[in-house]
């Protein structure tokens, strides 16, 4: 449930049960009893389940707000995808723009969406940003967004401009 409490649990397969109990207590031989039994108790009555579909119900509700946003504010820079559950969705963003760079400019306006090549050491994926929802209002969400496409919006123009696509720019051999 949190650190603090030093508890937790493993579903693992019938026979690494013996290997998992042995590393369990050369980490930390006992668990705090009473913390224990207090848990317990928290999950038999039904109130850690009702915590989660209330979280779930919460985070749904969010990232759809997130994926609104996104798409009014940022189609042509950046499209979400949906998922079913969790607090996090992957936001893909065009082909020539970079993930770094975009991270870069959105931390500069107080929005922060770790760079997905940051989780990925042999995999090359397509450029794209990753975006966390939990602990954010719907409110916030919109303003962020926002701010992430005046900070995305630039660094367009910069692509366009150092492939010779920018406004009044033309590439060497087309006439118009």
């Amino acid at each position: 449930l949190f650190p603090a409490l030093r508890l937790g649990y493993v579903v693992v397969p019938r026979d690494l049960v013996t290997a998992f109990h042995m590393a369990r207590s050369l980490a930390d031989y006992l668990s705090p009893t009473v913390e224990q039994a207090v848990v317990a108790d928290f999950l038999a009555e039904g109130h850690f389940a009702r915590h989660v579909r209330r979280m779930r119900t919460l985070y749904a509700a969010r990232q759809e707000a997130l994926i609104a946003a996104a798409e009014r504010e940022l189609g042509g820079l950046l499209r979400i995808e949906r998922a079913a559950t969790g607090m996090h969705v992957v936001g893909w963003l065009r082909e020539d723009l970079d993930d770094v760079a975009a991270f870069e400019a959105a931390l500069a306006v107080g929005v922060e969406t770790p760079p997905l090549s940051r989780y990925c050491m042999d995999v090359s994926l397509p450029p794209a940003l990753l975006f966390g929802y939990s602990a954010v209002t719907e409110r916030t969400i919109s303003a962020a967004v926002r701010r992430l496409r005046s900070a995305l919006q630039p660094l367009v123009v910069k692509t366009r401009a150092a492939s010779g696509q920018g406004p009044g720019l033309r590439r060497a051999g087309r006439s118009s």
